[in-house]
């Protein structure tokens, strides 16, 4: 028996973005997807890539999804919330679940279903994205923006190069802005300079001082990942 025919009223399968279809589409692309008014964690923002959200169709397949939670998941009301995280072939990485309001089985069996329904594509190779899925009145399928929490400076070594440089002349001293890759781990794997404070020997302690700074790592949807940030953090 199909789920058209187990709800009543029937049960029909909506797809729209995240952000809606109104005036307020532009800034809600940027905002971060969650259940209800839920708020995210302080000093995350949406997650950047990718650039564009692309149309809920172009990601998931609304038949396929609707097939598999006919065949697997019961009729109740309820909502969950996912994180999608694609490979840097296109593909499906992993499905986790974040929120749900579901029993666990349940969610489980659901989020099985986004990851089955999923159209592989190279546009979201490396990208995250949440996928909410209600189930009211009718099946309504969301997709926006993940949450991203930037890599935060733990510790560092002083720059202390300053007292051994000679003196320049007034207002040709800057500060140096150095860009670091943080890994998982929260260890600086690469660096390079960005803007030079006008003098070598302050860039280069100011290299010296990043390459050896401790960082906690960043973050997408609570996984952590690879980041690239500016040091010394303003």
């Amino acid at each position: 028996m199909s789920l058209m025919r187990r709800f009543t009223p029937p049960l029909i399968l909506l797809v729209m973005l995240a952000q809606g279809a109104c005036a307020g589409r532009n800034r809600a692309s940027m905002d971060v997807l969650t259940m209800g008014a839920a708020t995210g964690n302080r000093g995350c923002q949406a997650a950047p890539a990718p650039a564009h959200l692309p149309e809920v169709d172009a990601v998931l397949q609304p038949e396929r999804l609707q097939a598999a939670l006919e065949d697997a998941v019961p009729a109740r009301r309820g909502a969950l919330l996912a994180s999608v995280r694609f490979a840097p072939d296109g593909h499906v990485a992993a499905v986790r679940l974040l929120e749900s309001t579901l029993p666990g089985p349940e969610a489980e069996q659901i989020a099985a279903s986004i990851r089955g329904a999923v159209v592989p594509t190279t546009a979201l190779a490396n990208a995250t994205l949440r996928v909410l899925v209600e189930r009211l009145d009718s099946l309504t399928v969301r997709l926006g923006r993940s949450e991203y929490c930037p890599p935060k400076l733990m510790s560092a070594p002083p720059i202390a190069a300053q007292a051994s440089m000679p003196s320049p002349q007034v207002g040709s001293v800057g500060q140096p802005r150095i860009l670091v890759l943080v890994d998982e781990r929260g260890s600086v794997v690469s660096h390079r300079l960005l803007e030079s404070s006008g003098l070598p020997q302050l860039d280069a302690a100011a290299a010296r001082s990043a390459s050896q700074a401790r960082f906690q790592p960043a973050r997408v949807d609570g996984e952590t990942r690879q980041a690239w940030t500016e040091y010394p953090e303003r």
